[in-house]
Formats: C-alpha cells, sequence, structure tokens
C-alpha cells in the first residue's frame, strides 16, 4: 500500500507542476487543440481524469516491461 499512496502522491504533485506551466502559458491566449499537449487535454475534462489517465500509463508502461 506504501508503494501505491507514493505513486499517488508523485503524480498528484507532477499534475499539479503541470497546472502551474500551463497556467504560466495561458497568458499568450487559447491554443488550437492540435497544439494542446495530453495534459492539458485532460485538464479540460477534469483534474482527476488526468491523475487516473497519469497512473493508468505509469502502470501499463511498468506491465508491459514484464
Amino acid at each position: 500500500m506504501n508503494c501505491f499512496d507514493f505513486m499517488t502522491n508523485y503524480i498528484l504533485e507532477s499534475v499539479e507542476k503541470g497546472i502551474e506551466k500551463i497556467e504560466n502559458k495561458e497568458s499568450n491566449g487559447d491554443k488550437d487543440e492540435n497544439e494542446m499537449s495530453v495534459l492539458e487535454k485532460l485538464l479540460k475534462q477534469d483534474k482527476h481524469v488526468a491523475v487516473v489517465m497519469a497512473m493508468d500509463m505509469l502502470l501499463a508502461g511498468i506491465d508491459t516491461v514484464s
């Protein structure tokens, strides 16, 4: 359970850092959807969706290696 908690906290911190970077870049105006990162597209839906997708991406990457 400690590993899962660590991973969840790490992902939450990473998403928060991504949000800050996006907010700093947004001063230029709206982006075309083709120019948006995966994180930006997921955050348009919901922050929790972005966190779950990041977790799934990490776990799927680990699973395919084993």
